[in-house]
């Protein structure tokens, strides 16, 4: 049914006024994990919601949470959600005393709030007041998984000290799993799942800080199998039932006879082999002999099967039979052979038609990726994309995704007009998408700086937003002038509802923030202010206490970031000294944190903000690799360009288990051979991991060697085991298992 316009102004209206809260729950973890996910916690689109208004106080929700659950409000405490790196989504934080304070919209950056419900129940199974969580105290959630029954499910969560081992927790594990007490059981930390699985196993002797385990993180468990018993299950543990819920894929599989019309459904592996896909159609269909079985791939352009059968055992995978150039579909088809089709393939001569289908295939794609291409040049001539950032973005990215600058242009709303367009018909474009009328926004553009940082430069003015938005895109002198990057202010009153951006005078200036917590390594975006020229940071104090949850007058920090690439430079701001006289400007960087004594600083990795942008910086992922099997990545490992040669060897001599690693031999990589270099690396004979790693200016991978014996001329000769580290640009935090010294921060 159609809304009338002043029903859909009540409704616009609405949103502006509230926020939609998700809340979770253990029982959600109970009812999904096992069930509707394997992966992660929890599925926020089937927990319970509540639609509140934005200016509501975070008490008088917790109120409607005890009416709804029947929680007293003392026996509350709500975690926030983040979504890490790796694209899991854990709960990183309780929600401070100060926040609960606060108007639930503070809370919100998008247009929703996720959270989780930690409710801690007592001897009598009757809600208690949650314990006071200290800095070393890290909640924990469990998953225990049956081989047997190939079930995983979820168990429940424990607090445990930083400095406390797996040990320690076994028999509570065990009463979670129903075990006695004494049950011996293997513990792994899931770490995710996209692209690949990672799941590693937890040395129970090392602490968990040492493990690198903290808030959110998952460990799932099981019975420990005699090596014997392993055979008796297809997935005789927890990484291996992970990779096969991870590759499980539903197959249509069609007649060749009728190509349009799907015949039966089977639920594969993307790993089965070929000989594993045609036993399972054929014992679909109930033939006895499944080399009958001919399979047919699918062409993606034409929709059709394509013109030549898959060979018998032509390729090595489902994966392989399911792929067409860049394309991926779900669609196979078959037939049934009267011989088996070796004999056939034996018998059969190749006709002809086949090398003409080839062809007519192959002038299918060159016409479909010509026309994309023409469509293309003829869009970029015509218009322009238009890539909108706000603070729900910098909220989101800022520590997850990127630590340095603001935002990743990538990750952010597009919009595509054509360049005569008038900017205003633009900015009512976005009131539709952002529910923000346009009399609330004023747009920035982004500008490079000499640095090769990308900042706000200066507002629209209103002349700017009548005249095209191809004119505009010239102004920003981006290549070819097809992309606009614009920041889009929004300020909000008292009661979170837009209101119109105050006048800019050439004496304000807009400042960007972000806080850093040395405890828990973590950097994030807590908003931006206007201050004058002429103002010192002494005067937004108190403010920027609040933006953190610190209390009024606690001691704070500041620091300008100013670059980071091809070094990283993040300089003490004098809060006595006006914003003026520091240079700072619109669209400049303010990070903070608390004022550190002296004597405490030794207790954290990376005490303050440059420590820690300096250790972003530099941190790199090694990936190693068998020199047997180069194809295939054996484990990786996370250090920093500047580790000194003993530094590399300590690391990997861990890694492999090795107490001296005087053993490790270490081969540079020849970039244009793509092979080691025929000299090994002398002992201490590179400064660092960096002039290891570069070759002509050209990125490189390390070979190296386990030596028998000390490194003599004598022993060169006989290696005992041979790997090789590959560069990876990918999030240490997604890519390195505990067990490789990962700071997962």
């Amino acid at each position: 049914m159609m809304m009338t316009e002043q029903e859909e102004k009540e409704h616009q209206k609405e949103e502006y006024l509230c926020t939609t809260i998700k809340v979770a729950r253990d029982e959600d973890l109970g009812e999904q994990i096992g069930r509707d996910i394997y992966f992660d916690l929890v599925d926020h689109e089937k927990v319970r919601s509540f639609c509140i208004q934005k200016q509501t106080p975070f008490n008088v929700f917790k109120e409607e949470v005890s009416k709804v659950l029947g929680i007293p409000v003392q026996f509350q405490r709500f975690w926030l959600w983040a979504k890490r790196q790796n694209h899991t989504y854990r709960p990183d934080r309780p929600l401070t005393k100060l926040e609960e304070k606060k108007s639930v919209g503070t809370l919100v950056w998008n247009a929703e709030l996720k959270l989780f419900l930690e409710v801690e129940l007592g001897l009598h199974l009757r809600p208690i007041v949650p314990p006071d969580k200290t800095g070393i105290d890290i909640l924990l959630f469990f998953k225990h998984y049956d081989p047997e029954k190939e079930e995983l499910h979820y168990v429940g969560r424990l607090f445990v000290k930083h400095t406390g081992r797996p040990i320690e927790i076994l028999s509570r594990l065990n009463e979670m799993a129903g075990y006695d007490p004494d049950e011996e059981i293997d513990l792994y930390e899931e770490i995710k799942f996209e692209p690949t699985v990672m799941c590693v196993p937890i040395d129970k002797i090392y602490t968990f800080g040492t493990s690198e385990l903290g808030d959110g993180d998952i460990i799932c468990f099981q019975k420990s199998l005699p090596v014997e018993s392993a055979e008796q299950f297809r997935y005789p543990d927890v990484p291996s039932f992970l990779e096969s819920v991870h590759n499980r894929s539903v197959v249509h599989f069609r007649s060749l006879e009728k190509p349009k019309e799907d015949d039966f459904c089977v639920e594969m592996s993307m790993l089965d082999t070929y000989d594993n896909v045609v036993e399972k159609v054929a014992q679909q269909l109930g033939l006895d002999d499944p080399s009958k079985i001919r399979l047919t791939a699918h062409n993606c352009y034409s929709q059709l099967p394509k013109p030549r059968p898959i060979k018998y055992r032509g390729v090595n995978s489902l994966s392989d039979m399911l792929v067409h150039f860049d394309k991926s579909s779900d669609i196979l088809y078959y037939e049934v052979l009267d011989i088996p089709l070796p004999e056939l393939q034996y018998f059969k001569t190749p006709k002809v038609a086949s090398h003409h289908a080839i062809k007519d295939e192959e002038r299918l794609k060159k016409e479909h990726e010509g026309k994309e291409l023409k469509k293309k040049k003829a869009e970029a001539q015509l218009c322009t994309i238009i890539k909108v950032a706000r603070d729900e973005d910098l909220g989101e990215q800022i520590g997850r995704d990127i630590y340095f600058d603001l935002v990743d242009f990538d990750k952010v709303q597009n919009f595509r007009f054509e360049k005569q367009t008038p900017f205003n018909v633009f900015e009512e474009e976005v009131a539709k998408v952002f529910r923000i009328p346009v009399q609330f926004q004023r747009f920035w553009l982004l500008a490079k700086r000499e640095n090769n940082t990308y900042r706000p430069k200066l507002p629209l003015t209103h002349l700017d937003e009548t005249r095209p938005l191809g004119t505009l895109v010239e102004v920003s002198h981006k290549a070819q002038n097809v992309e606009l990057k614009l920041f889009l202010e929004v300020e909000r009153g008292l009661d979170l509802q837009p209101i119109a951006p105050p006048g800019k005078a050439k004496k304000d200036i807009l400042l960007f923030f972000k806080h850093y917590n040395p405890e828990k390594k973590e950097l994030r975006y807590v908003g931006r202010l206007f201050v004058k020229r002429t103002g010192k940071p002494t005067e937004i104090l108190s403010r920027l206490n609040e933006m953190a949850g610190y209390s009024p007058d606690e001691e704070i920090d500041l620091f300008e970031e100013i670059q980071f690439e091809p070094t990283v430079m993040c300089e003490s701001i004098d809060k006595k000294i006006t914003f003026g006289a520091s240079q700072l400007g619109d669209g400049d960087i303010i990070c903070f944190q608390k004022s550190l004594p002296v004597e405490s600083t030794e207790k954290f990795l990376y005490p303050d903000v440059p420590s820690f942008l300096e250790y972003l910086h530099n941190r790199q992922v090694v990936h190693f690799r068998s020199l047997k099997n180069p194809k295939e990545g054996d484990f990786c490992l996370e250090m920093s360009k500047i580790d000194t040669y003993d530094n590399v060897l300590k690391k990997v001599a861990q890694l492999l288990g090795l107490n001296d690693p005087s053993k490790i031999r270490l081969t540079a990589h020849n970039c244009y051979s793509q092979q080691p270099k025929p000299q090994p690396i002398q002992h201490r004979g590179v400064g660092c991991l960096s002039d290891m790693l570069v070759h002509y200016n050209k990125h490189l991978a390390i070979y190296f060697a386990v030596l028998f014996k000390y490194i003599n001329i004598s022993m060169l000769n006989k290696p005992d085991m041979y790997c090789s580290l590959f560069l990876s640009g990918k999030s240490p935090r997604a890519e390195v298992p505990a067990r490789c010294g990962l700071d997962k921060s």
